[in-house]
C-alpha cells in the first residue's frame, strides 16, 4: 500500500499537538477521520506510527522516522492555504517568532508595532527560547521565524540565516560612577570590577566570565539578580556596573541615567540573525514580515 500525502500531513499534525482530538480540529476533520488515516498509515509501514500511553500519545520509531517528510508536507499545505488566502484578499491568521528574551523585549517592538499597522488582521505571537531551542521549534513546526543573537552553528539545510544588525556586550554604569567619563575601557582594567550579574545560566555573564578567564582578571561580583531590568534598577540604586546589551540600555543612555562605555578589545560584538525557511518555503506571512523588517532598517526604528 502507498504512502498518501493526507497520511503524512495527518502524521505532522498529530505529532504536532500530541492529540487526534486537536488534530482533527485544526485539519477540519472528525477524530475518527484522524483515526483511519493513521491506521492507513500504519498499514503503509506495516508497523504502528503512534504509541497511546496514559499522558496521550507520542510518535513511534517508525513516526519518527517520517515526521520529516511530513512535516514538509505539512509546510507545503500551510503555504498553499495562505497563497489561496492571499490571491482572495485575505489577510489574516497567525506569525509565530521565536526568540531570546532580550530581543522580543529590545529589540521586536517597533518592528511589530509597524507589522501591526500594515497587518492589523493577522495574530503575532512570540515566545522566548535560547538560539538552539528558537530553530528545534521552528524544526518542530511550531515557529514560522526565529529571530537570535548569533554566531548561529548546525542550521538545518532547509533554513535560511540572515543578518539583521550587530549589537554589542557593554559596561553600563550610573553617571557618578568613577568610571563613567572614559570613553571606552580596556579588559585589564575591569580587574576588581564590583559588578551586578543576571546569574549563571545567563548567555551574556557565561561571555564574560570566559573574557575574565581568558584574561586572568577577577570580576567581584555583588549582586545576582533575575533579569535585564533587574539589573539596570540595581546599577541605579548603587550596586555596581553591569555588563548589558548595547540594545537593552538604549533608552536610559538616551535620557542620561546610565553609561554606556564599549569594552574595545573584549571582541563582545554579537550578531542578530534572522532565520527563516528556504526562499521556495516562504509563505505569504512570512513574506510579509521580512517586507515590513526592512522598512524598519531603512526608517531607523531599530
Amino acid at each position: 500500500m502507498a504512502i498518501h500525502p493526507d497520511h503524512l500531513l495527518t502524521l505532522a499534525y498529530v505529532a504536532r499537538t500530541g492529540s487526534l482530538t486537536q488534530a482533527a480540529a485544526l485539519l477540519g476533520k472528525t477524530q475518527p477521520a484522524i483515526s483511519a488515516q493513521i491506521k492507513l498509515l500504519n498499514d503503509a509501514v506495516g508497523e504502528p506510527v503512534v504509541i497511546r500511553h496514559r499522558k496521550g500519545m507520542s510518535l513511534s520509531r517508525a513516526g519518527e522516522a517520517l515526521l520529516p517528510s511530513a512535516q514538509i508536507i505539512a509546510r507545503a499545505s500551510d503555504i498553499a492555504e495562505q497563497i489561496g488566502q492571499r490571491l482572495r484578499g485575505v489577510d489574516f491568521g497567525e506569525l509565530r517568532l521565536a526568540c531570546a528574551t532580550s530581543i522580543s523585549v529590545y529589540f521586536l517592538p517597533p518592528v511589530l508595532a509597524l507589522f501591526h499597522q500594515r497587518h492589523a488582521s493577522i495574530k503575532l505571537k512570540v515566545t522566548n527560547h535560547s538560539t538552539q531551542n528558537a530553530i528545534k521549534t521552528m524544526e518542530s513546526g511550531n515557529a514560522d521565524l526565529a529571530i537570535v543573537h548569533g554566531p548561529v552553528s548546525d542550521l538545518p539545510a532547509n533554513f535560511t540565516l540572515k543578518r539583521i544588525m550587530d549589537d554589542e556586550t557593554i559596561l553600563a554604569l550610573r553617571r557618578d560612577h568613577p568610571l563613567a567619563k572614559r570613553k571606552s575601557l580596556k579588559v585589564a582594567d575591569l580587574n576588581g570590577l564590583s559588578v551586578v550579574s543576571q546569574g549563571p545560566a545567563s548567555a551574556t555573564n557565561i561571555l564574560i566570565e570566559n573574557l575574565a578567564n581568558r584574561a586572568k582578571i577577577k570580576l567581584d561580583n555583588r549582586f545576582e539578580v533575575v533579569n535585564v531590568e533587574a539589573i539596570k534598577e540595581a546599577i541605579l540604586q548603587g550596586f555596581g556596573a553591569g555588563f548589558l546589551s548595547r540594545l537593552s540600555v538604549h533608552r536610559e543612555v538616551k535620557s542620561g541615567s546610565l553609561v554606556a562605555l564599549r569594552i574595545r578589545d573584549g571582541h563582545l560584538q554579537r550578531p542578530i540573525a534572522l532565520i527563516h525557511p528556504q526562499e521556495n518555503q516562504i509563505s505569504p506571512r512570512i513574506g510579509a514580515f521580512l517586507a515590513v523588517l526592512e522598512d524598519a532598517k531603512k526608517r531607523s526604528n531599530i
